[in-house]
């Protein structure tokens, strides 16, 4: 049940539905986020192809096909990134789907050499800073309140 609920999540963030609240970090991790944090967006019916980068003073690079954008995340955004990063591994890696179809979206978050799908729930608190920061830098820039 969690995976679909943050699978739903994921794709009607990336929908341009209603902005998710970025709730607050809930725990100082073990473990601190290797940076860069990554995201990568592809696939899906519109053929996604968007990378995100992410350094731990909150400098934003993005690209994707409506080009490139520099920002720098909001400190809250950050804190719950670095808390959902936390988590991933240099060793991990995202399990590969049994079904593969032509229009499936994978969204991924890679934090040091680790790479985890967003429907993992060990980074359940970077999710809505991923749908929005994705929404964000592919919109536009009058649009942004989220990085700026």
């Amino acid at each position: 049940m969690t995976r679909v609920l943050v699978l739903a999540t994921a794709v009607l963030g990336a929908c341009g539905t209603d902005d998710p609240v970025i709730p607050p970090a809930t725990s100082t991790p073990t473990h601190s986020a290797g940076f860069p944090v990554t995201i990568t967006r592809t696939g899906g019916v519109a053929g996604f192809q968007d990378s995100i980068s992410v350094q731990a003073d909150g400098t934003v690079l993005a690209r994707s096909r409506q080009g490139e954008v520099r920002c720098t995340l909001d400190p809250a955004a950050l804190d719950a990134l670095r808390e959902g990063a936390a988590p991933i591994r240099d060793t991990d890696s995202p399990t590969p789907h049994s079904s593969v179809t032509a229009d499936r979206m994978e969204v991924l978050l890679g934090a040091g050499t680790g790479t985890a799908s967003i429907t993992d729930p060990r980074v359940a608190p970077a999710v809505p800073v991923v749908n929005r920061l994705l929404a964000e830098v592919t919109g536009p820039a009058s649009g942004r309140t989220l990085c700026t």
